[in-house]
């Protein structure tokens, strides 16, 4: 429990250091939290560290999305900041001490350990968003809502374009070349 607010400032900080809008700042940090929180709270309830990463990262682009939505900004400002928390750092450099002091077979453990879990961030940090973005936003139309709205114009006997915006116009007939006008 004592590690949740150093993911909080941790990633509040970077995004201090990114120069994200003065908005952004502490709900980057609150990403960071859930993203630490994710992870925490599978590695409790007896996953790998892999897995783990995972639901982190995925608890993460959801929390990004909705933010971005919310407050009107790039999900981008939210991930990046929010991702340090779980970057394996400390496998790597484990793995790099090991290496220096020629026990080979412990240190390429620990760096493939840490190169799987940043494939892992990697890959499951678009699937969070992309699954967030597939429900409609709170408040919005549907994506033909618009067509049907002046479709239904149309019926009443208005005569309108698509998109609303262009005024009707007489019929004009059309002459292509080597055609004559009757």
């Amino acid at each position: 429990m004592i590690t949740y607010p150093f993911a909080f400032l941790t990633s509040a900080a970077i995004a201090v250091s990114f120069r994200s809008p003065r908005g952004v700042i502490l709900w980057s940090g609150f990403c960071g939290l859930v993203a630490w929180a994710g992870f925490d709270l599978a590695l409790r309830a007896g996953a790998p560290d892999p897995a783990a990463v995972l639901v982190g990262a995925l608890a993460l682009g959801t929390a990004a999305e909705v933010l971005a939505r919310r407050l009107h900004q790039p999900a981008i400002l939210f991930v990046i900041p929010g991702l340090f928390p779980l970057v394996p750092g400390i496998l790597a450099y484990r793995g790099m001490l090991l290496l220096s002091q020629s026990r080979l077979a412990e240190g390429a453990w620990q760096l493939a350990r840490a190169l799987l879990i940043a494939g892992i961030l990697a890959a499951s940090g678009g699937t969070g968003p992309a699954g967030a973005r597939t429900a409609p936003a709170r408040g919005r139309r549907r994506a033909g809502a618009r067509a049907a709205r002046m479709e239904r114009i149309d019926r009443r006997g208005e005569r309108r374009e698509a998109r609303g915006d262009l005024l009707h116009l007489p019929d004009v007939n059309v002459v292509s070349e080597g055609q004559a006008v009757a």
